[in-house]
């Protein structure tokens, strides 16, 4: 007997309508399912005496050790990656993180080389795999080189700064000056000047005598006198003067501009404005005693000095220099001035005998 059998194919889900000749309607759905066909739906059917063709779908093609009937599975294997491109883009960004601070920054120099040399051997071992995995090395290896690149270029602008830094430094503090002598003793045969004292201590530093001139540039410097003993004040609030209580150590300093067409800008070197480098005078003994500036306050200053002047050509001003006053047994005082005061670069340097100083 014909049945009619519906259902889909279980290789393609296309739908199939066929008619099969068996004794009942379960050798018909058997006989269905064994073409590969889920049934649906059977029933029997009456033909006319001459048959009819009925088409149904090709057969699935199947490969080579897969049976009819069988599902078949299709397996997608995974692109594999690149481990060691996975570790240098890991040390890269590392790298990348710390490379901009500096002299900190070179620290990271080894975490950038490592993660360079780890993107290479990633992106040779990607070419062998025809191309798997090439991103990895590629991307590690551009953030390792320029973790590696920005971290010495830094470095070696951190260090240039601070040479430079420490260039400009050991000339704010060398001598910078040379003894003005009178014509009349430079040119006579007498005996030969006395050479300016060495420092023991400071290789390289030299202090001119206090009874003579000392010049930088077209400034020259002078020691007017040294005494110990009250001193005179001016308070700018008050409009007043008035004396010290107490005695002091008072260094008069006479400073002469003899530029023909230069003007010069003065400040004190009791170092009263705010500086970023050092501004003010500083005097020891050889005891290597160092005796403190002495502040009167914001609106005080000694009488006869001044706090920042214009010093036009030929001119000349006074800077009255306040300190504790020394000990009794001394030899000498010594006394820096930074040339920065008047524009000029590196140290006044003079030593006051202790004969000099008027108790």
């Amino acid at each position: 007997m014909k049945y009619q059998v519906v259902g889909a194919d279980r290789e393609t889900g296309e739908d199939v309508e066929i008619i099969i000749d068996a004794r009942d309607e379960v050798a018909a759905e058997s006989l269905a399912s064994r073409r590969n066909i889920m049934v649906s739906h059977v029933a029997p059917v009456r033909l006319p005496a001459q048959a009819t063709v009925v088409r149904t779908a090709p057969p699935p093609i199947l490969e080579a050790g897969h049976a009819p009937g069988v599902p078949s599975v299709n397996v997608h294997l995974p692109r594999r990656s690149s481990s060691l491109g996975i570790a240098s883009l890991v040390l890269g960004i590392v790298a990348f993180l710390f490379c901009w601070i500096p002299l900190l920054g070179i620290l990271s120099t080894p975490l950038s080389a490592l993660g360079l040399i780890l993107a290479i051997l990633g992106f040779l071992v990607a070419v062998f795999r025809r191309g798997t995995g090439i991103g990895y090395p590629i991307a590690g290896g551009l953030t390792s080189g320029l973790a590696l690149v920005i971290a010495v270029s830094i470095t070696m602008a951190a260090g240039e700064a601070i040479r430079q830094v420490a260039g400009a430094s050991n000339r704010d503090v060398a001598t910078n000056q040379e003894i003005v002598r009178p014509k009349a003793a430079s040119t006579s045969g007498n005996r030969p000047a006395k050479p300016a004292p060495q420092d023991n201590q400071r290789p390289g530093v030299t202090w001119g005598p206090a009874e003579e001139r000392l010049r930088q540039g077209d400034v020259q410097i002078r020691i007017v006198s040294v005494r110990v003993g009250k001193i005179k004040l001016q308070d700018s609030i008050r409009s007043g003067s008035f004396e010290s209580t107490e005695p002091y150590l008072v260094v008069a300093i006479e400073v002469t501009n003899e530029s023909q067409n230069r003007k010069l800008d003065f400040a004190t070197w009791m170092g009263r404005d705010f500086s970023i480098s050092r501004d003010f005078a500083s005097i020891r003994d050889n005891h290597d005693n160092i005796y403190k500036r002495i502040d009167f306050g914001f609106s005080t200053r000694a009488e006869g000095g001044v706090e920042r002047e214009s010093l036009y050509p030929g001119k000349a001003l006074y800077d009255i220099l306040v300190f504790e006053p020394p000990i009794g047994n001394i030899e000498h005082l010594r006394l820096e001035l930074p040339a920065k005061n008047f524009g000029g670069e590196g140290m006044i340097r003079f030593e006051i005998p202790a004969a000099m100083i008027q108790r």
